[in-house]
């Protein structure tokens, strides 16, 4: 392929061009990669044998995996159909599906705010940390006692990045939410002031440069649409392990139904 793209003026001559620049390839698909596994996203390919001479998609079954891993790689394989399938859902449909997302990370009775005036929080939930502490007593103490909000805004926004200007309200919001000076209520939503409390936008579409900048300043925790898909993936959401297929049908029940029945 160098040859005939006119890299060499021979086959020998080819082979010397491309194998300089193996090292640097090489070190791309890593950090690729690695970049993924940071952001919590899918990658595509990746290197693998004693050398890392050789390459894979990343959802190939390889029997030397352990089998959580090989069943998240399989999982991940159909990244592209539940990103569409997520893409499909209407706007209140998604600040649902943000409250199944809070229930697939252990919160305790997810649940999305009014439809309208909903003062800038969608969606809320409590994760109760009795258990996940490592404390040595078997009857509780200050872990049994200890809970964190997990409070968030959901952006139905497939084709946008959101700004910085979303990012500053719903710093604002979740101020009033904490001291008390917010003029909505929010029914299940009890932050007080000193309360442990996790503050998250969720969006299908993405995020601009600069609101991950404040993102990053703030504290506050995001999932753009890819994230949110390969976190949906991992957790099975839409997929017949016995078939190994993907079913758009059973990604609304399980993603947005359920969290309509304990709305």
């Amino acid at each position: 392929m160098a040859q005939a793209n006119g890299y060499g003026d021979s086959i020998n001559h080819a082979l010397e061009l491309v194998e300089a620049l193996v090292p640097e390839v090489q070190d791309r698909l890593d950090t690729m990669r690695n970049a993924a596994i940071q952001n919590g996203t899918t990658w595509n390919i990746e290197l693998f044998g004693s050398g890392k001479e050789w390459v894979r998609g990343a959802s190939f079954d390889d029997p030397g995996l352990p089998a959580e891993d090989r069943t998240a790689r399989s999982r991940r394989a159909f990244a592209n159909e539940a990103k569409a399938a997520l893409l499909g859902l209407t706007y209140r449909d998604f600040e649902f599906a943000c409250a199944t997302v809070l229930r697939l990370l252990g919160c305790q009775d997810p649940r999305t705010t009014r439809q309208s005036n909903d003062g800038g929080i969608d969606f809320h939930g409590r994760l109760e940390l009795r258990g996940r502490l490592d404390s040595p007593f078997p009857y509780g103490g200050l872990d049994d006692r200890a809970k964190v909000w997990l409070i968030g805004q959901a952006k139905h926004y497939p084709t946008s990045n959101l700004a910085p200007a979303v990012v500053r309200e719903m710093v604002g919001t979740a101020e009033l939410a904490r001291t008390g000076g917010a003029l909505q209520e929010w029914p299940g939503l009890r932050l007080r002031p000193f309360d442990a409390s996790l503050i998250l936008i969720f969006t299908t579409g993405g995020f601009s440069v600069g609101a991950k900048a404040l993102l990053e300043r703030s504290g506050m925790l995001s999932m753009d649409g890819d994230q949110l898909t390969t976190f949906l993936c991992d957790a099975g959401i839409g997929i017949q392990n016995e078939d190994s297929v993907f079913d758009a049908s059973l990604f609304r029940e399980q993603l947005v139904d359920t969290a309509k029945l304990h709305a």
